[in-house]
């Protein structure tokens, strides 16, 4: 039951291990920098599946889930794992596709939705106590620093100002920060409350049973 949890923070220390090997060492040469660059992006499609993923796991655990849990699982992996190619391939580098790969950021991002919708209508479905909401704004989080990095805001106003301190490739690795902490944070929750999760139809029976024995 700690799996989804270790998968989470895995997914979280790839992509801000990922993040501090660039900004370490991208002056070493222009190739390092280049492979490090796509990485440092890259990571953030492995966190976006591995917040995810106690969501799917932990609300789909009930008897005769195991289909729907697999199928929500396998549609993050897919498109976090495109989100993650089309990073590292060098010819999406160019500034042109730069809307592109924020969009497909943001639609892995709110893969989540379906899967909590998916949850709410499945009479058969943990009602696990994450709040949506609050899950909702830290997905908010991500999808607004990946907007601020497609405008280049707000550089492209000032141009030289922001050089070195409050470019939008630095306000996307803080909303990503931001992010993966409200995630984390929920996940956590999820993670203690594992003990206490019920299925409905376990509730059921034992209510039958209870009324049979009386």
């Amino acid at each position: 039951s700690i799996v989804p949890l270790l998968i989470n923070l895995v997914s979280a220390a790839f992509c801000l291990g990922c993040s501090a090997f660039f900004h370490l060492y991208f002056v070493r040469s222009e190739k390092m920098a280049d492979v490090l660059s796509r990485l440092d992006y890259g990571g953030i499609s492995v966190l976006i599946f591995g917040s995810a993923c106690p969501v799917i796991v932990y609300g789909f655990s009930c008897e005769g889930e195991f289909l729907q849990r697999w199928l929500w699982l396998a549609a993050q992996a897919l498109l976090c794992g495109t989100c993650f190619v089309v990073t590292l391939i060098k010819q999406f580098d160019k500034p042109k596709f730069r809307p592109l790969r924020a969009g497909l950021f943001i639609f892995a991002g709110l893969a989540i939705i379906g899967a909590f919708t998916a949850l709410n209508i499945n009479p058969n479905a943990n009602k696990i106590g994450v709040f949506p909401w609050i899950f909702g704004a830290g997905g908010a989080v991500y999808i607004t620093g990946a907007v601020i990095y497609a405008m280049r805001v707000p550089e492209r106003c000032t141009p030289g100002r922001f050089d070195l301190c409050g470019a939008s490739h630095q306000i996307f690795h803080f909303a990503v920060l931001g992010g993966c902490a409200i995630h984390f944070w929920q996940n956590y929750e999820l993670f203690n409350e594992r003990q206490v999760f019920e299925c409905p139809m376990d509730l059921e029976s034992k209510v039958k049973s209870h009324l049979k024995s009386s």
